[in-house]
């Protein structure tokens, strides 16, 4: 689920293979801090992807530590790298 941001919302992005916990944190969001837009991606690729074609940054990402595939760490490397 992506909620739609208006223009004072804050944008989190959740990083996580495992879809149990990726559906909790959006009905944790969705129940308690509605203000902010979830966005939820199942791996560091498609966090990387959606970044390379949207231009709206995200204020905060929660990203897994341990996951199959490219790693947290990858990711954060990557996402270092993209910003420079």
């Amino acid at each position: 689920m992506t909620t739609e941001p208006t223009r004072n919302t804050s944008r989190v992005y959740v990083i996580d293979d495992e879809a149990d916990y990726r559906h909790l944190v959006e009905q944790v969001f969705a129940r308690f801090l509605p203000q902010y837009a979830v966005t939820l991606f199942p791996g560091g690729d498609a966090l990387l992807q959606h970044l390379q074609t949207n231009s709206a940054q995200p204020n905060l990402i929660l990203l897994d530590l341990l996951m199959p595939g490219m790693s947290s760490q990858q990711t954060l490397t990557r996402l270092k790298q993209e910003s420079a």
